[in-house]
């Protein structure tokens, strides 16, 4: 959750540099690949556990955090955070 929710943000930022340096396919498209990975934020969500997962579709690995709560989530929102982004108001 933490390295998407981190994309999508530098990928907001970099199409509001793209339309300050006057370069509006640029923005678009950064745009377009955000609203992609904010899509797929969503599947992040547990609905029947009300809480975000930090990993989906994990492969392997120990299986010692079987809650899914990790403080990485608090600090993905923590670190990426912006108000003028329409997706966190």
């Amino acid at each position: 959750f933490y390295t998407h929710l981190s994309q999508y943000r530098a990928l907001w930022l970099g199409a509001r540099l793209a339309e300050q340096l006057d370069d509006p396919f640029a923005a678009q498209h950064y745009r377009t690949v955000a609203r992609d990975i904010a899509r797929f934020l969503n599947s992040y969500w547990d609905n029947s556990r009300g809480l975000i997962r930090p990993t989906i579709n994990r492969d392997g690995g120990i299986d010692y955090k079987n809650s899914d709560l990790d403080t990485a989530v608090i600090l993905a929102v923590i670190h990426n955070f912006d108000p003028e982004d329409p997706t966190f108001a």
